[in-house]
């Protein structure tokens, strides 16, 4: 699950029980999550504090809507799309706060003061802040729909002249709740007002008494003669005038001297004292900075432009007089689009992690996609580049060559790499692997299909044969492949057990996946039906497959004494395969054979030999050679486990020295296990971890911080107490925080 949704209103939720809904007081979001659905934790008055994961991109209408109790709201910084009302009616919070990303870049969403904003425009005002006055920043162009809703302490708001936009009722108030405006609230447009359209009930649901104040009596007649009041005729517009400046240097030291305050990259922020009843700056004669590159003040009036650099500088503003100066602090943010690659995937489009497999002469389509959306975070067109196009061409389409298509010529891995500049003339790159290149249709042989026979618990290493059924090679261990064992040793008190073999692709073909074969591992000697090395002819021991009770048959005594044992050879006595698995068993004996199975829900055989696995479980296969004028009838029992599909892991989140991996739950499994290591190979600093079969993540914490670990999973049956393990599903890294 990806998403907390909580219904219509929020009834369907479990927590919005009456029972126990307003005895909750923390939200906890766990790890993983990406959005925050409508209504989601709408009206839980009680809650105080909510904990949201880095995860989390998304948070939808109305999620948090009177949540009274909450007096901080903790916002991650991958915030990527905020819906309207999600923070309506918070009577208690005081402030918004998102943290800058770690690479000092700032999200697409931020707070100045505790306000949330995107871009330029102010989005939330806090509720329950307790100031009286609030001026919103310079370089502010819009106002969201109902931003001021029912902000009971402001008296005063200042509103700059860049501001361009405003929504319907901004300043919101709902009377019938609690909390809710009741001064007279006082609006200054610092501005001439032509360029704000200001009709439309914009002002109508201020208290009483509540006045708009402008700065030429044409926009006070505008708003006065239209809808913005909604013929409240207590409500008006006037005009006022900037008082003479009384000493403009002490109100500016005054108000920034030893402060330090947030500036953003391209963005130009007002320092200047200006308010109807306050001095402007204009006897300052210089705005300096200590380093342009990062704080720039073109025209000494107190507007500041955050430069291409982040950092630190210090502004000193100097009296006309030259005899006294102050100085403050600027921090610059440069923000950074942030950027994927997709990949088509099942269907759909999914982010691209550190590779991309194409065989030779196959082709695959990535694109790259930037937050805010490409089309206006460019200011010109992508450049994908290839290492070597010899061996993988790339063609770029699309408006800003967005898109592109990878060819494979040849073998080779090879590095594609797209660049971009975002708004800000940043340079953006985004580079992965193209892997891969012969066919991944593999066939595995271990110890000849035939069980490995051992007297003590020595390690055993049987042969492994590998094929490329497209080309009919035999592989090359070493060349196209390497071997790793793990538990292959038969453990004391055991008379069979299974061993793994995991076979690693590498060379021409590293493109495909890790493949994992088991083999049955038995006490004692290995029996002569068997054993390929010795002629089938010549077996003295008793066959214990024979059919004992065809013995019993009155037969000519003559033809009896005559006929030879025959045996059944070239087949193993048990196979594990996964479900939806399907394998030919091809024994060698005199007589014609035919099979029969023992349980059909596990496995079912054809007369051709060719065994389906149906579910998990075990099945027995009966294998019979029919007697023969020479040889006698003969049986044997194979035993075949049926195990789970090897699982997938749908996302794969990284942490605070942590990583989360979550995957489809499989009905037909009784566990999974996640296995994770440092090692690409898994041969040094393995480590695992195992799930319940209710469960579909697992969170392994306590990593190394800004570490890579290889992360793989595979499911199991129990049989008979025992568990059977699938194949390893596809191994996939992690940079844990």
């Amino acid at each position: 699950m990806n998403n907390i949704s909580n219904g219509s209103r929020g009834e369907r939720a479990p927590w919005y029980h009456s029972d126990y809904r307003d005895s909750i007081t923390n939200i906890v979001i766990e790890e993983g999550i990406t959005s925050v659905g409508s209504w989601a934790f709408i009206s839980l008055v009680n809650v105080t504090t909510v904990t949201i994961p880095s995860t989390v991109t998304v948070i939808q209408p109305h999620a948090f809507q009177n949540c009274q109790g909450i007096k901080c709201m903790n916002l991650p910084n991958g915030l990527t799309a905020i819906g309207v009302d999600a923070f309506l009616f918070m009577d208690s919070c005081e402030e918004f706060k998102i943290d800058d990303k770690s690479d000092g870049t700032h999200p697409a969403f931020y707070t100045e003061d505790g306000v949330l904003f995107n871009n330029k425009t102010l989005i939330t005002y806090p509720q329950g802040n307790k100031r009286t006055s609030y001026r919103v920043p310079y370089g502010t162009e819009e106002l969201g729909a109902l931003s001021f809703a029912n902000t009971p302490n402001l008296q005063t708001v200042y509103i700059p002249e860049t501001m361009i936009k405003k929504h319907g009722r901004m300043f919101y108030n709902d009377s019938s709740r609690s909390v809710h405006m009741s001064n007279p609230l006082y609006i200054y447009f610092l501005t001439a007002g032509k360029t704000v359209d200001m009709n439309g009930s914009v002002f109508q649901d201020l208290p009483s008494g509540s006045k708009i104040y402008v700065k030429n009596q044409e926009s006070c007649n505008q708003l006065n003669s239209g809808s913005a009041f909604a013929n409240k005729e207590d409500v008006k517009a006037e005009v006022y005038q900037q008082t003479e400046p009384y000493s403009a240097y002490e109100a500016l030291k005054k108000t920034y001297e030893n402060n330090t305050y947030r500036l953003n990259s391209g963005r130009t922020t007002l320092f200047r004292y200006e308010a109807a009843d306050a001095p402007t700056a204009r006897d300052t004669t210089a705005w300096t900075s200590s380093n342009t590159d990062i704080a720039i003040s073109p025209d000494g009036m107190g507007y500041i432009t955050g430069g291409t650099k982040p950092g630190k500088a210090t502004i000193t503003v100097t009296r006309e007089d030259k005899k006294e100066f102050f100085s403050f602090t600027v921090v610059n943010v440069v923000p950074t689009t942030s950027t994927e690659i997709y990949n088509q995937a099942d269907g759909k489009q999914q982010v691209l992690g550190n590779s991309l497999c194409i065989h030779t002469g196959k082709s695959d389509t990535v694109r790259l996609q930037t937050v805010p959306e490409l089309t206006t975070a460019l200011a010109g067109k992508v450049t994908w580049t290839s290492s070597d196009s010899s061996k993988v061409s790339v063609k770029a389409s699309g408006t800003h060559n967005e898109e592109a298509t990878l060819s494979r010529k040849a073998a080779g891995d090879v590095t594609v790499t797209a660049a971009m500049k975002d708004e800000n003339g940043n340079m953006i790159k985004k580079s992965f692997q193209v892997i891969g290149n012969k066919s991944a249709n593999w066939y595995v042989m271990v110890n000849n299909n035939a069980d490995v026979w051992v007297r003590d618990s020595t390690p055993v290493e049987p042969k492994v044969v590998v094929k490329d059924c497209n080309s009919k090679n035999v592989l090359k261990a070493g060349t196209d492949y390497t071997l790793s064992y793990h538990e292959n040793f038969l453990p004391q008190g055991e008379n069979d057990w299974w061993g793994y073999v995991t076979i690693l692709p590498i060379g021409e073909y590293n493109g495909n996946p890790s493949m994992e074969e088991a083999f049955l591992i038995c006490r004692g000697e290995q029996p002569d039906d068997t054993d390929n090395s010795k002629n089938p002819d010549t077996n003295q021991k008793k066959d214990d497959n024979q059919n004992t009770s065809d013995s019993k048959k009155p037969q000519n005594s003559s033809t009896t004494n005559n006929l030879k044992k025959q045996k059944i050879t070239k087949v193993s006595s048990a196979y594990k395969k996964s479900v939806g698995q399907s394998f030919t068993l091809k024994p060698k004996a005199k007589g014609k054979i035919t099979y029969k199975t023992g349980n059909k829900k596990v496995a079912t055989v054809n007369s051709k030999g060719k065994v389906t696995v149906k579910g998990t479980g075990k099945a027995t296969i009966t294998v019979t050679a029919k007697a023969t004028s020479t040889y006698s009838k003969s049986v044997k029992k194979i035993t075949v486990y049926g195990v789970p599909k090897k699982p997938e892991m749908k996302k794969l989140t990284a942490g605070k020295k942590k990583f989360t991996v979550q995957w489809k739950k499989d009905k037909k499994a009784d566990g999974y296990q996640v296995q994770y290591s440092t090692d690409k190979k898994f041969k040094k600093n393995v480590k695992s971890v195992n799930v319940s079969k209710k469960s579909t993540k697992a969170t392994v914490k306590k990593l190394k911080k800004g570490k890579t670990y290889w992360v793989r999973m595979h499911s199991y049956k129990k049989i008979n107490g025992k568990k059977y393990y699938s194949g390893w599903g596809k191994v996939k890294s992690v940079k844990v925080r």
